[in-house]
């Protein structure tokens, strides 16, 4: 979208009010969905313009912060850096900074913890590959790229992300109208086998248990299970083998895209999933904003186009 509308109107800035879709969904001790969700039009003022290396390092580290920022504010595209923050009193400040927002931010810590457990349990791939960023010297102008460091601050927003995604996918799901579902299928049985037959000698995971015969295009053709992909990218983390590993495994992935047929999502372990959450990204959000808001009843909003020509739509965005 045009930088007026993705870093001026479409972007959360602090104490200014924006317009909004929300998801509030209630969960248990356990990280486990408590109830059902509610959904509304709203409209929010946010506290603060944080970035992920504050939020690890003030929050889940527990530091205080103080340390120089980085560059990427948390949830917007603009280059905003957030400002040090100074421990008062036991309670972090910065101006509208408080101790209210670190106290909520170490809660929903605690709770995406949680679930990501509770989705590396039902099979959910954490890929960890290093991308680059690229950094300019503002004095000299001269450029240098170096690895981007991801942490638990990337991961909290995620878990909450996916979370409202499958709420309002299983919602719209349930009132019978078409959805842009996100699907990611299963990977490719002979990709797989390749894979198997690659890592099997590593001793980086127990493949013995995902394999077998007659499962496969043929009568006793080999067959392996999808299953023993969370076990092989856990065994390579933290090791030497790390990167290549997951780029082998990422190699057996089939290519998600959007669809009208809800064929749940693989790598999330998901049973119905669409994008909901990041409308400055992605067109496909607002069409999910769109039948959200025809579902609920708000005025002024009918319904998506038919199959045709929603299909259609969805075959450019695909192809993006």
């Amino acid at each position: 979208l045009p930088e007026a509308l993705s870093n001026d109107l479409c972007s959360l800035k602090p104490d200014v009010p924006r317009m909004a879709m929300v998801a509030e969904m209630p969960f248990d001790r356990d990280g486990k969905p408590a109830g059902a969700p509610q959904f509304s039009a709203a409209v929010i003022q946010s506290r603060a313009r944080l970035t992920y290396t504050w939020v690890f390092e003030a929050v889940i580290e527990d530091r205080g912060g103080g340390t120089k920022m980085d560059t990427t504010p948390l949830g917007s595209p603009s280059p905003d850096p957030a400002p040090s923050l100074t421990r008062i009193g036991g309670e972090l400040e910065r101006g509208g900074v408080g101790g209210g927002v670190h106290a909520m931010l170490k809660s929903a810590e605690k709770l995406a913890r949680l679930m990501h457990g509770l989705r590396q349990e039902a099979g959910g791939l954490d890929f960890e590959l290093p991308e680059p960023e690229i950094k300019v010297d503002a004095a000299d102008g001269n450029l240098s790229i170096v690895r981007e460091e991801r942490n638990f601050a990337h991961q909290l927003i995620e878990m909450f992300m996916v979370a409202a995604n499958e709420a309002v996918a299983g919602f719209l799901a349930m009132r019978g109208g078409l959805v842009p579902y996100r699907t990611h299928p299963a990977p490719d049985p002979d990709k797989l086998l390749g894979l198997f037959e690659l890592l099997g000698r590593t001793g980086l995971a127990r493949l013995d248990k995902y394999m077998g015969r007659g499962g496969g295009t043929g009568r006793g053709a080999p067959f392996v299970s999808p299953a023993a992909l969370p076990d092989i990218l856990a065994g390579a983390r933290g090791t030497d083998a790390e990167f290549v590993v997951s780029r082998l495994v990422l190699r057996t992935m089939m290519q998600a895209k959007y669809s009208l047929d809800n064929e749940g999502h693989f790598g999330l372990a998901s049973a119905c999933y669409c994008h909901f959450t990041s409308p400055i990204r992605r067109y496909a959000d607002l069409l999910v904003h769109r039948a959200l808001k025809h579902v609920l009843g708000l005025e002024g909003f009918g319904p998506l186009p038919g199959r045709e020509r929603l299909t259609d739509m969805l075959d450019i965005v695909n192809a993006d």
